[in-house]
């Protein structure tokens, strides 16, 4: 007779640490395919946001537009003028989504400042339908440009260049 039996494994071990192992490399694996297509995956989810800061701009657009039909076809030349005639409330509509501040506290009193957006404030009465109103402040979407709201009415995208020639030819007002 044998003294020491040697000890048997429990069945199915095998199958168990093959699983464990097959399990860890396919996600090391796929960890490093996110890394390496990153770059993608981030232009993905900074063009998702372009739509909802586009509805951002023509919100606040919309605003000014019904102020300017209320004080005889002058448009404010401040944000908070908007809050305090109720055109529009204090919400996160005047935060960009690719705002890396998003999580800022908007009050009446950092409106200005805080704003994602600037506000012209130099246009008069004669302004042509194609003159930008509300601009985004520069480089907070990774691709290059920004939402442009038209004293017409309309909202589009515009490139950098764009973007730059407007903010330069402008007396910008933050917010």
């Amino acid at each position: 007779m044998n003294a020491n039996p040697s000890p048997k494994k429990p069945r199915g071990w095998k199958i168990f640490v093959s699983l464990s192992v097959g399990t860890a490399a396919f996600f090391l694996g796929y960890s490093v395919y996110v890394v390496l297509k990153e770059p993608r995956l981030t232009k993905c989810y900074e063009s998702a946001k372009r739509p909802r800061c586009l509805s951002n701009i023509q919100r606040i657009g919309l605003a000014c537009k019904q102020y300017e039909a209320d004080h005889h076809d002058h448009l404010p030349i401040r944000l908070v003028w908007l809050i305090d005639g109720n055109y529009i409330g204090l919400s996160d509509v005047f935060i960009c989504p690719s705002d890396p501040d998003l999580k800022k506290k908007l009050t009446r009193e950092t409106l200005e400042a805080l704003s994602s957006y600037f506000l012209r404030t130099n246009l008069t009465e004669a302004a042509s339908s194609d003159e930008p109103l509300i601009l985004e402040k520069p480089h907070l979407h990774k691709e290059d440009g920004g939402n442009v709201f038209f004293v017409g009415g309309q909202a589009a995208w515009e490139g950098e260049q764009t973007q730059t020639t407007l903010q330069g030819s402008w007396n910008l007002n933050a917010g």
